[in-house]
């Protein structure tokens, strides 16, 4: 097992990259996961395909075993780096034994340190001589290996193809060094080199050198020697079976999206920005569209179901807009046929929702509530064009219509709740207290009252923000405490 940060690099073949030896840095932090077994986390792992280590990032994901990636590795290259190593340990323990060994005599520390410099320097010489031998060794295992490749393809090429069997194609070939999602597998000059190790025909050093690239880098190991047959098609195969797969998930996802089922889904999630998956919509939604786009007034049960908390992830408000509308059209022809004003004043509550607040002013103007004797329905056609007025931000007229309204109908909360929220966008914040106390005590629920202050704070500037917390939290720290935890 590595002690250190550098020994970790130098077992991973990293040791020539400085980031990767120095503890503390991201990388050496990843190595030594790695090496615990840990799994690594999305951004480390494109942390990895950003620092081009690709072979480490294959180990990472599990596209190539431990065994392939340590028999990968030059074995030359990581002696060199632990002959360095231990030349640079070497150095720095004779240092520090020097700075322990030094008397206080200036007069005797001259022959000391004359002989410890003597040392060094034979230690220095016998450590590159070492490092020249393994070199050397290394060269020769990787020759012989190299040729124990050629002459087992050799073998093999004849034993398949005696007595003018009719040669591979391409693509067997390809598939012989699991290499069938590579389409350049199949065209020149990759063809050709394959071609030439399936026949056991050594590779010029042009022909290694387009080697290089990552998806070859495994085959370039088993062509310089590094590795034989069995460890290169382990690798290899498990690489393959990867690309494979991602090919078929890439085909299978084109083949979805080109679906003009998929495609119209599609178009209608843009239309009315709903950020979701595609594929995952449920059939509600579904008809909700299809019920859209002929203009067909939505099912009761459809309509319901957009403010469920089934339904709340895939509406959004150009489509909770779009609903209202069509809900508003539907009761304002109604109320043309019927002439009945709560019918109208049921279509001017939508065209709010629906941001339409002009349309339904166009429609309150058709009706006169001085007209009817019907307390109630004055009050009610007051306190809906109040409200309009307000989306228009006429509020000093919208204040005039719901205190007439509230005079009409003192026991009926909605006149209360409109100028609780009118003066609470004015900053009159005792005025809108007040009322909307009164709503409460007249029917109107606590956490209506609390959905339409966290709106309207949320809709207020900065300043605006700070008076009304400070007044809200001064009122009920407790029933407004979730100002608190607003950022």
């Amino acid at each position: 097992m590595p002690d250190s940060a550098h020994d970790l690099a130098i077992h991973y073949g990293l040791g020539h990259i400085e980031s990767a030896r120095l503890p503390g840095t991201r990388l050496s932090d990843l190595l030594a996961k790695l090496n615990a077994g840990k799994p690594l986390s999305q951004l480390a792992l494109q942390y990895l395909q950003q620092q081009k280590l690709n072979d480490l990032y294959r180990l990472a994901v599990g596209e190539i075993t431990t065994d392939a990636y340590f028999s990968a590795l030059d074995q030359g290259r990581i002696a060199e780096q632990r002959a360095a190593k231990a030349r640079l340990d070497a150095q720095k323990e004779t240092y520090v034994s020097a700075r322990r060994r030094r008397p206080s005599s200036p007069v005797s520390s001259q022959p000391q340190m004359s002989e410890s410099a003597q040392e060094r320097r034979q230690r220095v010489r016998e450590e590159t001589e070492a490092v020249l031998r393994a070199q050397q060794a290394r060269r020769k295992e990787l020759l012989a290996q190299q040729e124990r490749n050629l002459a087992a393809a050799r073998v093999a090429y004849e034993a398949r193809h005696a007595g003018g069997a009719t040669p591979p194609t391409k693509q067997e070939i390809a598939a012989h060094f699991h290499l069938s999602d590579l389409p350049e597998a199949l065209s020149a000059p990759l063809s050709e080199i394959l071609a030439a190790l399936y026949q056991g025909i050594p590779l010029t050093a042009e022909a290694l050198s387009l080697l290089q690239l990552p998806r070859l880098r495994t085959l370039q190991d088993y062509s310089l020697g590094r590795i034989d047959l069995a460890v290169y098609q382990s690798a290899a195969r498990s690489i393959e079976e990867a690309a494979l797969a991602h090919i078929a998930r890439e085909k299978a996802r084109i083949a979805r999206e080109s679906d003009p089922v998929y495609q119209a889904r599609k178009k209608r999630c843009e239309i009315y920005r709903i950020h979701c998956d595609v594929d995952k919509l449920p059939p509600r939604l579904a008809a909700i569209f299809e019920q859209l786009e002929a203009g067909t007034r939505l099912r009761e049960e459809d309509f319901a179901w957009l403010y469920t908390e089934e339904g709340e992830p895939y509406t959004s408000p150009d489509l909770l807009k779009a609903c209202h509308l069509l809900e508003a059209n539907f009761h304002a022809d109604h109320y043309r046929k019927t002439a009945n004003p709560w019918i109208a004043l049921t279509a001017c509550k939508h065209y709010r929702k629906a941001k339409h607040a002009a349309l339904a002013v166009e429609l309150l103007d058709l009706l006169s509530p001085e007209r009817t004797r019907d307390r109630k329905l004055r009050s009610a056609i007051l306190t809906t064009r109040g409200g309009a007025m307000r989306d228009l931000d006429r509020r000093e007229q919208a204040i005039a219509l719901g205190t007439e309204a509230h005079t009409l109908q003192p026991d009926n909360y909605r006149p209360c709740t409109l100028l609780g929220a009118l003066h609470m966008e004015l900053r009159h914040f005792d005025l809108g207290h007040a009322w909307y106390m009164k709503a409460e005590q007249r029917g109107a629920k606590s956490q209506g009252i609390d959905d339409e202050l966290r709106s309207i704070y949320r809709q207020a500037d900065t300043a605006g923000k700070a008076a009304m917390k400070a007044f809200l939290l001064q009122q009920d720290p407790e029933r407004y405490a979730w100002l608190q935890r607003l950022r």
